[in-house]
């Protein structure tokens, strides 16, 4: 995972053809999910003049988890809602 600043429409284009999780956070940011051999490709071949390339940090990953548990909750809840919506219909 890394975030990439100065991105371009060649790296947009190679991120769709290769499938390459990633997230679009404004117009010159995007945050990449992918391995380490995919970040050095991403280094040598897209950040060679105009781009700031950072390795995730224990806060990404602790907002990422956070995110997860929130869409987790979210579902169970309404799962739960739905089981007692019918229950009282019955």
């Amino acid at each position: 995972m890394g975030e990439g600043e100065g991105r371009d429409k060649s790296l947009r284009d190679y991120l769709l053809r290769d499938e390459i999780d990633h997230d679009v956070l404004d117009s010159r940011r995007v945050v990449i999910y992918a391995d380490d051999v995919v970040g050095e490709t991403l280094r040598s071949r897209f950040c060679t003049e105009k781009c700031t390339f950072r390795a995730p940090t224990l806060e990404d990953v602790f907002a990422i988890g956070l995110c997860y548990l929130i869409v987790f909750t979210l579902a169970f809840l309404w799962l739960a809602l739905k089981a007692m919506r019918r229950r009282l219909v019955k």
